[in-house]
């Protein structure tokens, strides 16, 4: 596992390194009983969300002490985020009740739950409620298109903070990252940038999308929970 890191340009230490494959172990169990994740096989997880999860080290500043795990459905990027940087504070955003209670579940096993709290809600409520630009980043991973994603995440993200959105070679095909920067501009969104890896193992391409917040969001936004789905900005 920490080579594998290393090839990412992730550093972790060997009790990190311990710790996210007794998250695996907690993962797999879960989803024996609740639909959080269809990869079944250990050594596919730790390729596909481990490592994957992992590689958002890269796009963290050094500073950020307050990350946003948005839609985490199983704790996928937050809890490895989490045990990589255990000076951080991360918070898991969730709006599927059964998912929440796999997730305090597997929290509570790993020991993290003074350092990872867990929220029950849509984004949008998060977004314009207690949650609004409270965070230093925003971490989104196989939840929704960009245009989407941006309105969920960057009203989270405090001026000055950024939001980080997993994404494969295929939102480089069609004119999806340039409806993400699109739907940035109208959230507050200053510079993007894209960064490539690829997964140790496999090779499989893919690509964090960064998204530094330059001003608040207007008050307009996020929409009223459903909405950005329906109506995307871009």
């Amino acid at each position: 596992m920490r080579e594998e890191a290393e090839r990412l340009e992730v550093a972790l230490d060997r009790e990190a390194a311990e710790r996210l494959l007794a998250f695996r172990e907690a993962l797999l169990d879960e989803a024996a009983r609740v639909n959080l994740t269809s990869v079944r096989d250990p050594e596919k997880v730790r390729e596909i969300h481990l490592l994957d999860s992992l590689a958002g080290v890269r796009a963290l500043p050094d500073d950020a002490r307050r990350i946003v795990d948005v839609g985490t459905g199983g704790g996928l990027p937050g809890i490895p985020l989490a045990l990589a940087r255990p000076e951080a504070r991360v918070t898991l955003v969730e709006a599927t009740r059964r998912k929440v209670e796999a997730c305090r579940r597997i929290v509570a096993r790993l020991g993290l739950a003074g350092r990872v709290a867990i929220v029950w809600a849509r984004a949008e409520e998060v977004g314009q409620g207690g949650g609004r630009e409270s965070f230093d980043v925003a971490v989104v991973r196989a939840v929704a298109a960009l245009p989407v994603a941006m309105e969920l995440a960057l009203p989270l993200v405090a001026p000055g903070g950024r939001a980080v959105f997993w994404k494969g070679p295929a939102a480089e095909e069609g004119d999806e990252l340039g409806r993400g920067e699109r739907a940035a501009a109208l959230l507050g969104g200053g510079r993007i940038w894209v960064d490539r890896y690829r997964l140790p193992a496999t090779g499989a391409r893919r690509m964090l999308v960064v998204a530094e917040k330059a001003r608040s969001t207007p008050a307009g936004y996020p929409r009223r929970p459903g909405v950005p789905s329906k109506r995307p900005l871009a």
